[in-house]
């Protein structure tokens, strides 16, 4: 079934905004009458029918809505910033694999610094069309401005001031490392996590000095593999082995 983004999901009939609407149109070539699904970023579903298509408007009728699944285990992956446009593969294959929310960091040893709204905006579209691609549930939500490490404290980490996800829950903080003490990954019980956040440092790594601090903070040197990484495929590989953690343990229950 073909897929559309909505920032407001509601009953009754909906026009799509242009991108969204061409997509349909010129893309997926959708046609009056056709059934469709549609999802808000908080993970909200419908099934609904196109009404009008054009190749400037789409307008859709919704009947009803499904909710977002209920207490959902959160995973959060804060990461340096890779260079050129493994950027971009990283933020599309982090929502793939279940990212629920993504913060880009600012170390000692960051080589690349964003600048500018235009590759926040850029990156918000890739979420949007990961997400429509790999059926998720809602879309991983970006931090619109690098987080500093002296800025962590005990408590998750704030998407914005107005941040409505950070809830009172278990909180496990990991960070990947090479260092000797670091634990394999696999072997840890996440159990009773509800909120999974996930460190992720640049090429020449985290300094000792912040990794004491994340320590500090309460995160847990993991091991991901025996080869060393780069920082894209490191975040990917610690979200997606988190994300099937908490996935079998949802199961499970």
């Amino acid at each position: 079934m073909k897929r559309a983004f909505v920032a407001n999901l509601r009953s009754g009939s909906i026009e799509l905004d242009a991108d969204e609407a061409h997509h349909l149109a010129s893309v997926l070539r959708a046609s009056v009458s056709e059934s469709i699904e549609i999802f808000d970023e908080f993970g909200a579903t419908a099934q609904a029918t196109i009404e009008t298509v054009d190749r400037k408007k789409v307008i859709v009728r919704v009947d009803r809505i499904e909710p977002a699944p209920a207490n959902r285990p959160i995973v959060s992956v804060c990461t340096a910033v890779p260079k050129g446009e493994r950027a971009d593969w990283m933020i599309e294959k982090l929502s793939e694999v279940g990212c629920d929310r993504l913060m880009l960091l600012q170390t000692s040893r960051s080589v690349v610094t964003p600048q500018g709204q235009n590759k926040w905006t850029r990156w918000r579209r890739i979420t949007i069309e990961s997400a429509k691609q790999c059926r998720r549930v809602g879309v991983m939500k970006i931090r619109d401005e690098l987080l500093k490490l002296d800025a962590i404290s005990d408590q998750p980490v704030m998407l914005s001031e107005s941040d409505n996800e950070v809830r009172a829950t278990k909180l496990v903080r990991l960070v990947a490392s090479l260092r000797p003490s670091a634990r394999p990954l696999i072997d840890l019980n996440l159990l009773t996590a509800n909120h999974v956040e996930i460190f992720i440092g640049p090429e020449g790594d985290f300094s000792d000095d912040e990794y004491e601090q994340l320590v500090k903070h309460g995160a847990i040197e993991v091991a991901l593999t025996p080869t060393v990484m780069r920082v894209e495929t490191a975040a990917v590989v610690a979200c997606s082995m988190v994300s099937q953690m908490l996935g079998k343990r949802k199961s499970a229950e």
